[in-house]
């Protein structure tokens, strides 16, 4: 049984050290940081910034840590290198789960986590596992957003020749809509925009709006396609077949 384990990893967080092999991932931009990780002096240990400029827990940590999100973070530690999972507080930090290959952000107080040769797993917020993720028809889960978002967390299965399908769970656990599409977003506001075919099929790749249920909203016209796969104050950027944006 091939076991390649992946968190999707945005470029901002591969900065912090997560291996591309297997992986939570997503995009940073939107997460609602409590703070972030700093040098206060260059090729010194790190830190973190607060919202009111204030430096706090000054070169506590040898490796870069993650931001903190929702009142946790991580950081690699050890002779292996492995991350540690922190419940955030300005004085101590405490340390509540370790020996894991790769960690995702807290989101609706749920954690995605990777362990060396083991199936994803997804931790409450005591780091305990509340559930790992079981093959989907037969097909065993390679990869899995970096965190929850409205309720639903995106993974990926194994769909052979290297191919990947994409669909969402439920924060107990459950498939609530099905790995059938070859690329998909997060949700917000109760959408997400999916493509329908195979993108390599290029300006004949089939592209929509979905809901949490899984139904379609509005299809897209074959040969458009999202150029970012995300609604910017309520308008998706498009591309047309000949090049002009939407």
């Amino acid at each position: 049984m091939k076991l390649t384990k992946s968190i999707f990893t945005s470029l901002a967080l591969a900065a912090v050290c997560l291996p591309a092999v297997t992986s939570c991932s997503g995009d940073e931009r939107d997460l609602p940081f409590d703070y972030i990780a700093v040098q206060v002096d260059k090729d010194g240990s790190w830190s973190f910034y607060g919202p009111d400029g204030e430096v706090l827990l000054k070169d506590e940590f040898k490796n870069n840590p993650s931001n903190v999100v929702d009142g946790y973070f991580f950081v690699q530690e050890g002779k292996k290198e492995l991350y540690t999972l922190y419940k955030f507080d300005k004085k101590k930090p405490e340390a509540i789960a370790e020996g894991f290959k790769q960690l995702g952000y807290m989101g609706d107080g749920l954690i995605p986590s990777v362990r060396e040769n083991e199936r994803i797993s997804v931790l409450d917020n005591k780091g305990k596992v509340k559930f790992t993720l079981q093959p989907v028809n037969g097909k065993e889960v390679t990869v899995c957003e970096s965190r929850y978002n409205e309720g639903l967390l995106r993974i990926g299965v194994d769909d052979g020749d290297d191919k990947t399908k994409y669909g969402y769970i439920n924060t107990d656990g459950k498939v609530v809509i099905s790995p059938k599409f070859s690329r998909g977003s997060n949700f917000k506001d109760g959408l997400a925009i999916v493509c329908l075919s195979d993108e390599t099929r290029g300006e004949k790749a089939e592209y929509a709006i979905i809901d949490k249920n899984g139904e379609t909203v509005k299809k897209f016209r074959t040969g458009t396609r999202p150029v970012d796969y995300e609604f910017k104050d309520g308008y998706l950027i498009m591309r047309d077949s000949n090049d002009r944006f939407l």
